[in-house]
């Protein structure tokens, strides 16, 4: 099972100790450090489910350069600096299309949050 954890301090240590509370032993995951907005490391494979808990609500670099990324190359603009969400959702939805299914962890507030920004 691969994954990818961008927080080195304890969300890396958190991941994999979840993984053999499940039984799944270490020779049958491989869970990298890294940001997978700027560093993705698992492009090469494919997956029948992708669960994803992302950081909602962070920062990240939106380089004027990754437009010229397959990733988000389609949709014409770069989530802001101030808030990735949007380029994880992109992330995942053009890195992983054939996906039969998704979950990803959003707390509600977050979004009912964004709405009222936007009104």
């Amino acid at each position: 099972m691969p994954g990818q954890v961008k927080e080195t301090n304890n969300g890396y240590n958190i991941a994999r100790m979840n993984m053999i509370l499940h039984n799944v032993y270490s020779d049958r995951f491989d869970i990298r450090h890294g940001d997978s907005l700027e560093n993705p490391q698992h492009m090469n494979l494919r997956f029948e489910a992708v669960v994803a808990n992302p950081l909602f609500n962070t920062q990240w670099s939106g380089n004027p350069l990754l437009m010229l990324d397959k990733r988000f190359r389609p949709w014409g603009r770069i989530a802001p600096k101030s808030n990735a969400d949007y380029a994880i959702i992109q992330h995942m939805y053009i890195t992983y299309p054939k996906v039969a299914q998704w979950l990803w962890y959003c707390p509600m507030e977050h979004y009912l949050e964004l709405q009222m920004k936007a009104i």
